[in-house]
């Protein structure tokens, strides 16, 4: 409650006394109508502030958002990802734009590289047909050439250039007195002839297929048996050439 008093004076002797009291509840009652208003004012401001502020946020970042989530999905294995563009006036639109051109070219270099594959794949399973049938044939022309130097009545021996037998008839084997696998494999030199010469026929042989010694087209020499006999060859010798002309070997018979 709030009051004022004041005197007012009638005559000399007699006056009056005036009091005036109001209710504060009801003295304050504009203030606080103002303040509600002006704090509803606020309030709404303020949400429509925030609001402002998400829908601003949202749209900076959805190039963001599209942007990550289209390289999580190439980062998978998915090269046909791509950034959704809202914008090429913008550093994130720009980015985006830029992302997607090298998702396209990665893609391009992909698809190219997977048909350069395809196509050296087809290339290498001919090439692998061509060379088992060209090894088939060897293979037959060689067992067939093995049946002639089977029944032929001389001994044939192929030595390569580090003095292994690689081949070798029947009648070699026969001679020799082992088996077709006892032999191949084995140095020549060192199984086959006699102490005394072994020595100097290395050092001949290699001479010979280092190129400084003249090729023998014949000789003769003797060879030692299982048995421990000794056989007199008279061998013909031909030199072996891989193709760039270098000496690998030699073939004789006698």
């Amino acid at each position: 409650m709030l009051a004022a008093f004041r005197y007012l004076p009638v005559t000399s002797h007699i006056g009056w006394g005036l009091v005036v009291k109001r209710d504060l509840a009801e003295i304050y009652a504009p203030l606080r109508r103002t303040i509600l208003y002006l704090s509803m004012v606020g309030l709404v401001g303020i949400l429509f502030g925030l609001g402002m502020i998400y829908v601003l946020s949202t749209n900076l970042s959805r190039p963001i958002r599209s942007l990550s989530h289209a390289a999580r999905r190439v980062e998978g294995g998915d090269l046909n990802a791509r950034a959704h563009v809202t914008s090429t006036n913008t550093e994130e639109g720009l980015l985006t734009v830029v992302f997607n051109s090298m998702i396209e070219r990665i893609q391009n270099w992909g698809d190219e590289l997977e048909k350069r594959v395809g196509d050296r794949t087809a290339e290498l399973e001919k090439e692998i047909q061509e060379r088992k049938q060209v090894e088939l044939t060897l293979r037959e022309e060689r067992d067939k050439a093995q049946k002639y130097l089977d029944i032929a009545g001389v001994m044939f021996v192929v030595i390569n250039a580090d003095q292994e037998v690689v081949q070798i008839n029947k009648k070699g084997c026969e001679i020799l007195g082992y088996g077709q696998e006892e032999i191949i494999g084995r140095n020549w030199f060192d199984t086959f002839l006699p102490q005394g010469i072994i020595a100097n026929t290395k050092e001949v042989f290699n001479k010979l297929i280092s190129g400084e010694a003249e090729f023998a087209a014949y000789y003769e020499n003797p060879v030692v048996t299982r048995g421990g006999e000794e056989r007199l060859i008279a061998w013909h010798n031909t030199i072996l050439n891989d193709d760039m002309g270098r000496a690998m070997g030699t073939s004789q018979f006698g």
